[in-house]
Protein backbone atom coordinates (compact mmCIF):
# COMPACT_ATOMS: atom_id res chain seq x y z
CA UNK A 1 0.00 0.00 0.00
CA UNK A 2 0.97 3.26 -0.44
CA UNK A 3 1.74 6.43 2.03
CA UNK A 4 -1.63 8.48 2.13
CA UNK A 5 -0.40 10.98 -0.36
CA UNK A 6 -0.78 8.73 -3.34
CA UNK A 7 -3.12 5.79 -2.15
CA UNK A 8 -4.17 4.85 -5.55
CA UNK A 9 -1.36 4.83 -7.50
CA UNK A 10 2.29 3.51 -6.16
CA UNK A 11 5.03 5.71 -6.71
CA UNK A 12 7.33 5.01 -4.09
CA UNK A 13 9.85 2.98 -5.54
CA UNK A 14 11.49 6.34 -6.75
CA UNK A 15 13.57 8.53 -3.99
CA UNK A 16 12.37 11.61 -5.35
CA UNK A 17 8.81 10.75 -5.17
CA UNK A 18 10.08 10.28 -1.28
CA UNK A 19 11.73 13.65 -1.46
CA UNK A 20 8.20 14.86 -2.79
CA UNK A 21 6.39 13.65 -0.26
CA UNK A 22 8.21 14.64 2.68
CA UNK A 23 8.20 18.31 0.70
CA UNK A 24 4.40 17.88 1.15
CA UNK A 25 4.64 17.92 4.69
CA UNK A 26 7.18 19.91 5.24
CA UNK A 27 6.27 22.77 2.99
CA UNK A 28 3.14 22.47 1.17
CA UNK A 29 0.43 21.30 3.60
CA UNK A 30 1.46 23.95 7.11
CA UNK A 31 1.37 26.27 4.16
CA UNK A 32 -2.08 25.52 3.04
CA UNK A 33 -3.20 25.57 6.99
CA UNK A 34 -1.94 29.36 6.76
CA UNK A 35 -3.26 30.14 4.15
CA UNK A 36 -6.66 29.13 5.62
CA UNK A 37 -6.42 29.84 8.87
CA UNK A 38 -4.83 33.67 8.36
CA UNK A 39 -8.30 35.41 7.16
CA UNK A 40 -9.49 34.22 11.06
CA UNK A 41 -6.33 35.24 12.50
CA UNK A 42 -2.64 36.06 11.98
CA UNK A 43 -1.56 34.47 15.09
CA UNK A 44 -3.74 31.64 15.38
CA UNK A 45 -2.68 30.86 11.74
CA UNK A 46 0.85 30.93 12.96
CA UNK A 47 0.32 28.84 15.56
CA UNK A 48 -1.56 26.32 13.97
CA UNK A 49 0.97 26.34 10.73
CA UNK A 50 3.99 26.08 13.81
CA UNK A 51 2.07 22.99 15.14
CA UNK A 52 1.46 20.65 12.16
CA UNK A 53 4.92 21.55 11.54
CA UNK A 54 6.28 20.46 14.27
CA UNK A 55 3.82 17.15 13.95
CA UNK A 56 5.05 15.91 11.00
CA UNK A 57 8.89 16.58 11.59
CA UNK A 58 8.17 14.70 14.48
CA UNK A 59 6.55 11.84 12.13
CA UNK A 60 9.50 11.81 9.49
CA UNK A 61 12.50 11.62 11.80
CA UNK A 62 11.25 9.52 15.03
CA UNK A 63 7.27 8.39 14.35
CA UNK A 64 8.07 5.93 11.99
CA UNK A 65 10.15 3.57 14.35
CA UNK A 66 7.78 4.01 17.49
CA UNK A 67 6.85 0.51 17.70
CA UNK A 68 3.55 -0.39 19.29
CA UNK A 69 2.60 -3.90 20.70
CA UNK A 70 -0.75 -4.74 19.68
CA UNK A 71 -2.85 -7.85 22.09
CA UNK A 72 -5.73 -8.75 21.41
CA UNK A 73 -8.20 -12.15 21.44
CA UNK A 74 -10.13 -14.38 19.42
CA UNK A 75 -12.58 -16.59 20.77
CA UNK A 76 -13.83 -19.81 19.15
CA UNK A 77 -15.96 -23.13 20.29
CA UNK A 78 -14.22 -24.40 17.09
CA UNK A 79 -10.80 -24.40 18.28
CA UNK A 80 -9.49 -27.22 20.06
CA UNK A 81 -8.93 -27.55 23.47
CA UNK A 82 -5.30 -28.09 22.73
CA UNK A 83 -5.34 -24.63 21.03
CA UNK A 84 -6.23 -22.72 24.35
CA UNK A 85 -4.05 -19.81 24.61
CA UNK A 86 -2.34 -20.58 21.46
CA UNK A 87 0.11 -17.37 20.79
CA UNK A 88 0.43 -16.08 16.96
CA UNK A 89 2.27 -13.15 16.61
CA UNK A 90 1.21 -11.19 13.01
CA UNK A 91 4.47 -9.35 11.07
CA UNK A 92 3.19 -6.89 8.03
CA UNK A 93 4.29 -4.56 5.33
CA UNK A 94 8.37 -4.45 6.13
CA UNK A 95 9.02 -2.53 3.10
CA UNK A 96 12.39 -3.24 3.79
CA UNK A 97 13.85 -1.04 0.59
CA UNK A 98 12.31 1.86 2.88
CA UNK A 99 15.10 2.02 5.29
CA UNK A 100 18.05 1.66 3.54
CA UNK A 101 20.11 -0.11 6.09
CA UNK A 102 18.94 0.78 9.44
CA UNK A 103 19.55 -2.43 11.09
CA UNK A 104 18.48 -0.80 14.51
CA UNK A 105 14.94 -0.41 13.81
CA UNK A 106 14.76 -3.94 12.41
CA UNK A 107 16.52 -5.58 15.11
CA UNK A 108 14.07 -3.64 17.69
CA UNK A 109 10.82 -5.91 15.71
CA UNK A 110 13.07 -9.06 15.48
CA UNK A 111 13.96 -8.56 19.61
CA UNK A 112 9.94 -7.41 20.51
CA UNK A 113 8.60 -10.33 18.73
CA UNK A 114 10.94 -13.18 19.93
CA UNK A 115 9.77 -11.26 23.95
CA UNK A 116 6.11 -12.28 23.30
CA UNK A 117 7.40 -16.32 22.84
CA UNK A 118 5.21 -16.37 20.26
CA UNK A 119 3.62 -20.65 19.54
CA UNK A 120 3.57 -19.13 15.40
CA UNK A 121 4.96 -16.08 13.74
CA UNK A 122 2.83 -14.81 10.75
CA UNK A 123 4.28 -12.45 7.66
CA UNK A 124 1.09 -10.70 5.83
CA UNK A 125 2.64 -9.05 2.89
CA UNK A 126 5.17 -6.79 1.59
CA UNK A 127 8.43 -7.67 2.51
CA UNK A 128 9.57 -5.42 -0.31
CA UNK A 129 8.94 -2.57 -2.30
CA UNK A 130 10.62 -3.56 -5.70
CA UNK A 131 13.37 -5.34 -6.03
CA UNK A 132 14.63 -8.66 -3.45
CA UNK A 133 17.61 -6.99 -3.41
CA UNK A 134 16.35 -4.85 -0.65
CA UNK A 135 15.85 -8.09 1.55
CA UNK A 136 19.95 -8.80 1.50
CA UNK A 137 21.07 -6.56 4.76
CA UNK A 138 18.76 -7.65 6.96
CA UNK A 139 18.22 -11.51 6.18
CA UNK A 140 20.66 -12.60 8.75
CA UNK A 141 18.28 -10.32 11.27
CA UNK A 142 15.31 -11.95 10.29
CA UNK A 143 16.35 -14.73 10.73
CA UNK A 144 16.44 -14.95 14.74
CA UNK A 145 13.00 -14.83 14.83
CA UNK A 146 11.65 -17.71 16.76
CA UNK A 147 8.12 -19.38 17.33
CA UNK A 148 8.07 -22.99 18.21
CA UNK A 149 5.42 -23.61 15.27
CA UNK A 150 7.68 -22.07 12.83
CA UNK A 151 7.53 -18.82 10.36
CA UNK A 152 4.85 -18.48 7.40
CA UNK A 153 4.41 -15.81 5.06
CA UNK A 154 2.21 -14.85 2.15
CA UNK A 155 3.14 -12.43 -0.87
CA UNK A 156 1.64 -8.88 -1.00
CA UNK A 157 1.13 -6.89 -4.09
CA UNK A 158 5.10 -5.63 -3.64
CA UNK A 159 6.47 -8.41 -3.81
CA UNK A 160 5.93 -9.57 -7.12
CA UNK A 161 8.47 -6.92 -8.44
CA UNK A 162 6.18 -5.29 -10.24
CA UNK A 163 6.71 -1.58 -9.20
CA UNK A 164 10.23 -1.27 -10.32
CA UNK A 165 11.54 0.26 -13.53
CA UNK A 166 12.01 -3.01 -15.21
CA UNK A 167 8.38 -4.65 -16.10
CA UNK A 168 9.42 -7.32 -18.00
CA UNK A 169 8.39 -10.64 -17.31
CA UNK A 170 11.63 -11.80 -17.06
CA UNK A 171 12.37 -9.46 -14.10
CA UNK A 172 9.85 -10.13 -12.28
CA UNK A 173 9.85 -14.28 -12.30
CA UNK A 174 13.35 -13.67 -11.16
CA UNK A 175 12.42 -11.07 -8.24
CA UNK A 176 9.48 -13.89 -7.20
CA UNK A 177 11.98 -16.72 -6.92
CA UNK A 178 14.56 -14.72 -5.15
CA UNK A 179 12.57 -13.87 -2.94
CA UNK A 180 10.91 -16.95 -2.34
CA UNK A 181 14.28 -18.13 -2.14
CA UNK A 182 15.82 -15.82 0.60
CA UNK A 183 12.55 -16.53 2.85
CA UNK A 184 13.24 -19.92 2.71
CA UNK A 185 16.77 -19.69 3.64
CA UNK A 186 15.84 -17.55 6.62
CA UNK A 187 13.37 -20.54 7.45
CA UNK A 188 10.66 -18.80 6.02
CA UNK A 189 7.85 -21.11 5.01
CA UNK A 190 5.84 -19.15 2.01
CA UNK A 191 2.01 -19.98 1.70
CA UNK A 192 0.89 -19.82 -1.80
CA UNK A 193 -2.84 -20.89 -2.25
CA UNK A 194 -2.28 -23.21 0.43
CA UNK A 195 -2.82 -24.45 3.59
CA UNK A 196 -0.92 -26.83 6.48
CA UNK A 197 -2.35 -28.25 9.37
CA UNK A 198 -0.14 -27.29 13.36
CA UNK A 199 -0.98 -30.30 15.65
CA UNK A 200 -0.86 -29.87 19.07
CA UNK A 201 -1.70 -33.69 20.61
CA UNK A 202 -4.10 -35.23 19.18
CA UNK A 203 -5.61 -31.96 17.75
CA UNK A 204 -5.21 -29.58 15.06
CA UNK A 205 -6.07 -26.33 13.56
CA UNK A 206 -5.55 -25.32 9.91
CA UNK A 207 -3.27 -22.11 8.44
CA UNK A 208 -3.99 -20.75 5.15
CA UNK A 209 -1.93 -18.71 3.01
CA UNK A 210 -3.46 -16.82 -0.25
CA UNK A 211 -0.91 -14.89 -2.99
CA UNK A 212 -2.23 -11.34 -3.11
CA UNK A 213 -6.06 -10.69 -4.20
CA UNK A 214 -7.08 -7.06 -3.98
CA UNK A 215 -9.25 -4.77 -5.94
CA UNK A 216 -8.00 -2.78 -8.99
CA UNK A 217 -5.75 -0.98 -9.60
CA UNK A 218 -3.62 -3.82 -7.41
CA UNK A 219 -2.99 -7.00 -8.41
CA UNK A 220 -4.83 -10.69 -8.12
CA UNK A 221 -2.71 -13.71 -7.71
CA UNK A 222 -4.64 -15.71 -5.52
CA UNK A 223 -7.39 -18.55 -5.37
CA UNK A 224 -9.00 -19.29 -2.40
CA UNK A 225 -10.54 -21.97 -3.39
CA UNK A 226 -7.34 -23.77 -4.28
CA UNK A 227 -5.68 -22.95 -0.96
CA UNK A 228 -9.01 -24.39 1.23
CA UNK A 229 -9.10 -27.70 -1.30
CA UNK A 230 -7.70 -29.98 0.50
CA UNK A 231 -9.22 -28.58 3.89
CA UNK A 232 -12.72 -29.63 2.59
CA UNK A 233 -11.70 -32.67 1.42
CA UNK A 234 -10.16 -33.62 5.03
CA UNK A 235 -12.98 -31.87 6.97
CA UNK A 236 -15.76 -34.00 6.09
CA UNK A 237 -18.81 -31.76 7.68
CA UNK A 238 -16.58 -30.75 11.02
CA UNK A 239 -15.89 -27.25 11.36
CA UNK A 240 -12.39 -27.24 11.83
CA UNK A 241 -10.76 -23.71 12.79
CA UNK A 242 -8.93 -21.66 10.31
CA UNK A 243 -6.70 -18.94 10.28
CA UNK A 244 -6.43 -17.51 7.22
CA UNK A 245 -3.30 -15.34 5.99
CA UNK A 246 -4.58 -12.61 3.18
CA UNK A 247 -2.91 -9.57 1.94
CA UNK A 248 -5.86 -6.96 1.17
CA UNK A 249 -8.25 -6.61 4.40
CA UNK A 250 -10.79 -6.25 0.83
CA UNK A 251 -10.74 -9.62 0.56
CA UNK A 252 -12.40 -10.80 3.64
CA UNK A 253 -15.67 -9.16 2.30
CA UNK A 254 -15.19 -10.25 -1.32
CA UNK A 255 -14.58 -14.03 -0.70
CA UNK A 256 -14.31 -15.10 2.92
CA UNK A 257 -17.16 -13.42 4.99
CA UNK A 258 -20.39 -15.75 4.47
CA UNK A 259 -18.26 -17.28 2.15
CA UNK A 260 -16.56 -19.58 4.18
CA UNK A 261 -16.27 -20.80 7.04
CA UNK A 262 -12.97 -19.50 8.73
CA UNK A 263 -13.05 -18.14 11.78
CA UNK A 264 -9.89 -15.93 11.73
CA UNK A 265 -8.77 -13.62 8.85
CA UNK A 266 -5.25 -11.59 9.22
CA UNK A 267 -4.23 -9.02 6.64
CA UNK A 268 -2.36 -5.81 6.42
CA UNK A 269 -1.72 -3.49 3.02
CA UNK A 270 -3.55 -0.69 4.39
CA UNK A 271 -0.53 1.22 6.63
CA UNK A 272 -3.72 3.31 8.05
CA UNK A 273 -2.28 5.66 5.63
CA UNK A 274 0.76 6.13 7.82
CA UNK A 275 -1.23 9.37 9.01
CA UNK A 276 -4.30 9.12 11.53
CA UNK A 277 -5.54 11.09 14.29
CA UNK A 278 -8.13 8.81 16.46
CA UNK A 279 -10.41 7.39 14.25
CA UNK A 280 -9.92 10.40 11.42
CA UNK A 281 -7.20 8.73 8.68
CA UNK A 282 -7.04 8.74 4.80
CA UNK A 283 -7.14 5.18 4.73
CA UNK A 284 -10.85 5.64 5.35
CA UNK A 285 -11.16 6.81 1.86
CA UNK A 286 -9.48 3.86 0.13
CA UNK A 287 -10.65 1.23 2.59
CA UNK A 288 -13.71 -0.06 4.86
CA UNK A 289 -11.39 -1.93 6.99
CA UNK A 290 -8.69 0.03 7.13
CA UNK A 291 -7.27 -0.70 10.95
CA UNK A 292 -7.79 -2.72 13.68
CA UNK A 293 -10.40 -5.91 14.38
CA UNK A 294 -13.75 -6.19 12.61
CA UNK A 295 -16.11 -9.25 13.65
CA UNK A 296 -19.34 -10.50 11.49
CA UNK A 297 -20.99 -13.35 12.14
CA UNK A 298 -18.82 -15.10 14.14
CA UNK A 299 -15.56 -14.66 12.06
CA UNK A 300 -12.82 -11.98 12.67
CA UNK A 301 -10.46 -10.04 10.57
CA UNK A 302 -7.26 -7.98 12.14
CA UNK A 303 -6.10 -5.62 10.13
CA UNK A 304 -2.59 -4.67 10.97
CA UNK A 305 -1.53 -1.43 10.61
CA UNK A 306 2.55 -3.13 9.73
CA UNK A 307 5.83 -1.60 10.63
CA UNK A 308 7.04 0.05 7.54
CA UNK A 309 5.64 2.07 4.56
CA UNK A 310 6.20 4.06 1.27
CA UNK A 311 8.20 5.85 2.93
CA UNK A 312 9.77 6.78 6.53
CA UNK A 313 6.82 8.76 8.05
CA UNK A 314 4.14 7.35 10.75
CA UNK A 315 1.86 9.79 12.87
CA UNK A 316 -1.27 8.51 14.47
CA UNK A 317 -0.75 5.05 12.41
CA UNK A 318 2.49 4.10 14.41
CA UNK A 319 4.20 0.48 13.51
CA UNK A 320 3.18 -1.99 15.01
CA UNK A 321 3.36 -5.75 15.24
CA UNK A 322 0.29 -7.74 17.30
CA UNK A 323 -0.03 -10.81 19.28
CA UNK A 324 -3.31 -12.67 19.03
CA UNK A 325 -4.21 -15.30 21.58
CA UNK A 326 -6.80 -17.77 20.52
CA UNK A 327 -9.11 -19.48 23.57
CA UNK A 328 -11.80 -21.82 23.50
CA UNK A 329 -14.98 -20.18 24.15
CA UNK A 330 -18.75 -20.38 24.22
CA UNK A 331 -19.46 -16.64 24.81
CA UNK A 332 -18.30 -15.53 20.70
CA UNK A 333 -16.31 -12.54 22.19
CA UNK A 334 -13.49 -11.23 20.25
CA UNK A 335 -11.53 -8.53 22.11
Amino acid sequence: MTAWICLFVDYHHHISMRMVNSGILIFAIPKFVFFILQFLSFWVASGTTAMVLSLFIFGLTRGWKMLQIRKLTCHSTDLPEAFNGYRIVQLTDLHLGTFGNRQEYIQSIVEETNRLHPDLIVFTGDLINNNSQEMLPYMQTLSKLEARDGIYSILGNHDYGEYGNDHSYEYRKRTLTQLIRQQEQMGWKVLRDESIEIFRNNEHIYLIGVENISLPPFPRKGNLDKALQGIVEKEKGKNTFKILLSHDPNHWKMEVLRKTSIQLTLSGHTHGAQLRFGKITPARFAFRYWGGKFVENRQMLYVSLGLGGAFQFRLGAWPELTQITLYNSDDGRYS
